[in-house]
């Protein structure tokens, strides 16, 4: 069976793009092994908002927001792990090449900037892949 990444959560608000929620961090982030790359970790509270859901929630309710643990790691691999590869490959060639150290950092920021481009353009195939569930509690 899948394991599921959970957090509890408010719903702030209704609306037609979906549903927004108040994630709260609880202590129990001290202990998680992923804190050193989880974004909810660095906070007391995230809003977000979350599409396409077919729970009945109103204002003010406790509901549990969860992602499947896989989709977590994939997420950290395409914001840190692939950019980082990326900065190397782009400079790699330079090395051997001999090229002037300040090319080499404008080819791996370079690199990065066009990546993070396309992580931009296709965004709206990453929402749908990323896609957070809301579990009534």
């Amino acid at each position: 069976m899948e394991e599921i990444i959970s957090h509890p959560a408010i719903v702030n608000k209704i609306t037609d793009q979906g549903i927004e929620v108040s994630i709260l961090v609880q202590n129990s982030c001290d202990s998680c092994h992923a804190k050193s790359v989880c974004q909810l970790s660095d906070q007391n509270e995230k809003v977000m908002m979350i599409e396409n859901s077919s729970a009945h929630c109103i204002p003010g309710e406790r509901v549990e927001i969860e992602m499947k643990e896989s989709h977590g790691l994939q997420a950290v691999l395409i914001a840190y792990v692939l950019p980082v590869v990326l900065i190397f490959l782009a400079m790699l060639p330079g090395i051997f090449l001999q090229i002037e150290e300040g090319w080499l950092a404008v080819s791996g920021i370079g690199a990065v900037v066009l990546y993070f481009l396309m992580v931009y353009l296709f965004r709206s195939r990453l929402k749908k892949r990323f896609s957070f569930r809301i579990k009534k509690i």
